[in-house]
């Protein structure tokens, strides 16, 4: 088992300790406390491992977050030392809050985490720092530190600053990646990658020359720079110019731009196809059109009926351009941060250009080798390998209490399955934040995750007495590859 596994397990029952007795991170804690197990994107040194969001009726509603510092067993006692620094350093990068979660003995250092409480209470004037030690875990259970950890040292954040956590603290509200289905892909990761390459070189060359003159004169109608208007963007950062190469070279293209084609006095549907290719190698994703509630067959529909007209048709088209354009970015741009493959700052990391150069080499992000990496990260940095585990192991406690779980009119219900699924994250395991959970929405619980695993051949369907089934042959043979 990992050391990023056993932090994530560590920081959900951080969590749970933090909501059932509030003494744990506050001095004087009237009121109900919530708290979340979250997650670092690691690109910001130094790199907590593991952050705990704890919201409370007396907090700001940025609330409070707290790093988490894990040591295993075999980083020896030099690790005491480094944990009592790193809280500290968590604590100056702008966090809350810091917990030190450390072995309760060592062989060479009995009462290891009572040392660690001496070392603050003696030296530190901060009650900012909580130190807690655990027993080891229990792997097989969905919870493996549960009633394992105690506290030696209670912190108390209820005058600290609300964390300034900007740059390398998410806002995910889970401890795995965000992803989307058909956002999150290969080459559309492969690409932004390779816009960043260009940006960096000085050599990039989108721009919107191609594009309809009348789309960029929409735009400009908005009171805003067409470029900038069109692409989602407000600056010219260095992460501003990789967006704007990456969406009018690979999205917004000259054909793309053009809503509709005229055939005989009618107007028709134009759904050209991006030139980002789907993850599961069936042609390319198209964006604007396909589906009836898609912006241009709306736009035609309304054209042909004489209820809208073409500089109507071209403002409309243009607000959803510019609105696209900041739903995607919020799944590339975030989600490349959030498996490791860029910085804080949008430049390359060593696992991002290990990445491209396979897709680079191969020409194809979606072969084995590409496609590995991929996996890899997501299960390593994505934090999808703890996903998998709390997964597999609520499933295996609820199926262990009755086989014919959801089971609807003789046929295993997947929908009340994930449902579940997601209470048991949200309530129990305290790796979900309560307001993410479904309620009233079109999209069903881990609809992105899922989509992923599934083109990853990471799981496979349901089945009665098991729930999701996980490859896990293939999860392990990835997990084996180098972390990218």
């Amino acid at each position: 088992m990992s050391h990023d596994l056993h932090a994530s397990w560590a920081s959900a029952e951080i969590a749970t300790m933090f909501s059932e007795d509030p003494s744990c991170c506050l001095a004087s804690p009237p009121g109900k406390v919530e708290a979340f197990a979250g997650r670092e994107s690691k690109v910001v040194w130094p790199h907590a491992d593991g952050v705990v969001g704890v919201e409370h009726p007396t907090f700001s509603k940025e609330g409070r977050k707290v790093a988490v510092e894990f040591k295993r067993t075999n980083e020896g006692i030099h690790g005491v030392l480094t944990a009592i620094g790193q809280a500290q350093a968590y604590l100056l990068k702008g966090y809350s809050g810091a917990a030190i979660v450390i072995p309760q003995d060592y062989e060479t250092l009995a009462r290891a985490s009572e040392y660690v409480r001496d070392v603050f209470d003696n030296c530190s004037g901060t009650k900012q720092v909580g130190v807690f030690g655990y027993a080891p875990p229990v792997v097989t259970s969905p919870t493996p530190f549960r009633k394992r950890i105690v506290a030696v040292r209670k912190m108390e954040i209820d005058h600290a600053p609300p964390a300034k956590e900007t740059k390398s603290y998410t806002g995910s509200e889970t401890q795995w990646a965000h992803v989307r289905e058909g956002s999150s892909t290969p080459d559309a990761f492969y690409r932004y990658l390779q816009s960043v390459k260009l940006v960096s070189a000085e050599v990039a060359s989108a721009d919107l020359a191609v594009l309809p003159r009348e789309l960029i004169l929409a735009a400009e109608s908005k009171g805003a720079d067409a470029e900038k208007y069109l692409t989602y963007t407000v600056g010219d950062d260095f992460r501003d110019c990789c967006w704007r190469e990456f969406w009018l070279r690979y999205v917004l293209t000259a054909e793309v731009a053009k809503p509709w084609k005229a055939d005989g006095g009618k107007y028709q549907v134009n759904g050209a196809p991006s030139l980002l290719r789907r993850a599961d190698g069936t042609g390319n994703s198209v964006f604007f059109s396909g589906r009836k509630d898609s912006v241009k067959n709306q736009i035609v529909e309304e054209l042909n009926a004489e209820t809208l007209s073409e500089a109507e048709a071209w403002d409309r088209f243009a607000a959803n351009v510019h609105n696209r354009a900041h739903s995607l970015r919020e799944d590339v741009d975030s989600g490349l941060e959030h498996v490791g493959f860029i910085d804080a700052f949008g430049r390359l990391t060593d696992s991002g250009f290990r990445f491209v150069e396979a897709c680079e080499r191969s020409g194809d992000p979606n072969g084995e080798h590409a496609r590995g990496l991929f996996a890899s990260a997501l299960l390593r940095h994505g934090q999808f390998a703890a996903l998998l585990h709390y997964i597999h192991y609520v499933s295996e406690r609820q199926f262990g209490k009755d086989a014919l779980s959801f089971q609807v009119n003789g046929k295993f219900s997947k929908e009340e399955y994930l449902a579940f699924l997601e209470s048991e994250f949200v309530d129990d395991l305290k790796v979900m934040r309560t307001v993410s959970k479904r309620g009233g929405t079109a999209r069903k619980p881990f609809q992105g995750e899922l989509a992923q695993l599934r083109q990853l051949g990471l799981v496979d369907g349901y089945r009665i007495g098991v729930g999701l089934v996980v490859n896990w042959p293939k999860v392990l043979e990835i997990m084996e590859i180098s972390s990218p």
